[in-house]
């Protein structure tokens, strides 16, 4: 914040009552043409007052330099990465909580984290009740005697629905979700004997699925509910959490600054205006891709020590009936004593497909290697063309990040300190995309398929899968809540 508005929002945080006041006035750069008949420029910029006790914006010897005798006593400092990454935000009775900072974040686009709950409200006095004495200057010496208060109008919001049309889960909603994140479901393990309540035995497995609304409305905004492919494919994903004892959640608003600053003009020379709207449309999308990521990081994060994360694109569904897919895949990890699941897209049939990164599947074991990993790609993607951040994982600077996600993976995939971590697996089994012959496997419960990727234009296909061929991957409320 400025310091103008930081010392406003220190003093009444403080119990100050914090209004405009005759005495502090603007500089006025244009004050000497008005030296005769101030009275008129008052009245027109009422913030302008000559006879005032204190007068703002005096910086004169902002571009003076420093004189030669004081130079020589200054040094350099080399300092990594001083770029701020996010507000730090309290809360709590005694503002004694500190909340995880969101890197990198701009409360613009989320909105300022709630700093009151309803279990911190002090018991006792309903001040809200009480008559207080009025405070405040009084009227003749208020800046503008006469003035009625402003009225402040809320603040923007998204035209297109958000939060609306997703499964949330009913019931208060748990602490560790990050930022608005939904919690769809938790069907993770009770507590031990002897643990205390809510403790699990392990942290268990998590399944993050982001579902921004995007500019092009693919996601949701046409309706007041989101698309009938997308509430078929979470109602698959959630019966199959139930069944096998996980939780997911969902992020439906955006947490990373949009645009980085390194694409603040990329679109502005586009000609015509069609060709600059489909770029910042583009580039919302790419970015869009990139909250997968950032999901990765806060819930590897998390106070819930989750054992293992899979963050999967919004257009997949794990079509497997019988299987704990996401326990098989663990143990795969496990027995490899590798940190990260990938798999390429052989289901295309060309050569190069099987040795493609697909960025729509990544199951990750909580390890600091994948911490790290996560954190080095968005540093990549936030600092972009003129990254110079060494990887906490080791190697060379990561310089293939400023576009989409998957890109930026595959240009590491050959790296030693990555590709030792990972294991590849096929995406006709893991990570499938639609053509004639896999909706036919999909269609007849083939065996050996684990999750259909419903990618591109194959999306309207998922209801039709779900809401009639596969019914039996819906229980009761899916059936509901996507088919009705």
């Amino acid at each position: 914040f400025s310091s103008d508005l930081a010392m406003h929002v220190a003093l009444s945080a403080a119990g100050y009552t914090v209004y405009p006041w005759r005495e502090t006035a603007q500089k006025d750069p244009e004050a000497k043409s008005y030296s005769s008949d101030y009275a008129s420029r008052m009245q027109q910029w009422p913030a302008y007052n000559p006879e005032a006790v204190f007068e703002h914006n005096h910086k004169e010897h902002y571009s003076v330099p420093v004189p030669t005798e004081e130079r020589a006593l200054l040094g350099s400092l080399r300092q990594k990465n001083l770029i701020c990454h996010g507000c730090v935000w309290f809360r709590g009775p005694k503002l004694q909580e500190r909340m995880p900072i969101q890197r990198p974040f701009t409360y613009e686009i989320q909105g300022v984290p709630s700093a009151e709950r309803i279990q911190d409200r002090a018991e006792g006095l309903n001040i809200a009740k009480v008559d207080l004495a009025a405070e405040g200057p009084s009227r003749e010496d208020r800046c503008f005697p006469g003035q009625q208060a402003a009225t402040v109008e809320g603040a923007p919001t998204n035209k297109v629905p958000l939060a609306s049309g997703l499964p949330v889960a009913p019931g208060e909603r748990p602490s560790w979700l990050v930022a608005n994140d939904s919690l769809v479901v938790d069907a993770r393990r009770p507590p031990l004997a002897g643990k205390p309540a809510g403790a699990l035995q392990d942290g268990g497995i998590l399944l993050l699925q982001p579902v921004l609304a995007d500019g092009r409305k693919e996601w949701g905004g046409r309706k007041a509910e989101r698309p009938r492919w997308l509430r078929a494919i979470l109602s698959v994903n959630r019966a199959h959490a139930r069944r096998h004892g996980h939780a997911v959640v969902v992020r439906w608003r955006p947490t990373l600054r949009f645009p980085c600053p390194w694409q603040d003009s990329e679109c502005n020379s586009k000609e015509p205006e069609r060709e600059r709207v489909n770029c910042w449309l583009n580039l919302e999308r790419e970015n869009f891709n990139w909250e997968k990521h950032q999901m990765m990081l806060d819930y590897l994060r998390s106070p819930q020590k989750f054992t293992h994360i899979l963050v999967l694109d919004a257009d997949a569904a794990l079509v497997h009936e019988t299987h704990d897919t996401l326990r098989q895949i663990a143990a795969d990890l496990e027995a490899a004593g590798k940190d990260l699941f990938v798999t390429n897209e052989d289901w295309i049939g060309d050569v190069s497909s099987k040795t493609r990164i697909n960025g729509g599947f990544l199951f990750a074991k909580n390890t600091a290697f994948t911490r790290s990993f996560f954190e080095d790609l968005l540093d990549a993607h936030w600092y972009g063309p003129r990254n110079r951040q060494k990887p906490r994982i080791g190697g060379d600077v990561m310089l293939g990040c400023s576009s989409n996600e998957q890109l930026c993976i595959s240009s590491i995939q050959r790296r030693p300190e990555f590709a030792s971590r990972i294991i590849m697996q096929s995406g006709k089994i893991y990570n499938c995309g639609t053509n004639g012959i896999t909706m036919n496997q999909l269609i007849h419960s083939d065996p050996k398929l684990e999750v259909m990727h419903f990618m591109g234009g194959a999306k309207s296909s998922a209801d039709n899968a779900f809401c009639r061929a596969r019914k039996s991957l819906l229980d009761a409320e899916g059936l509901e809540y996507a088919c009705a």
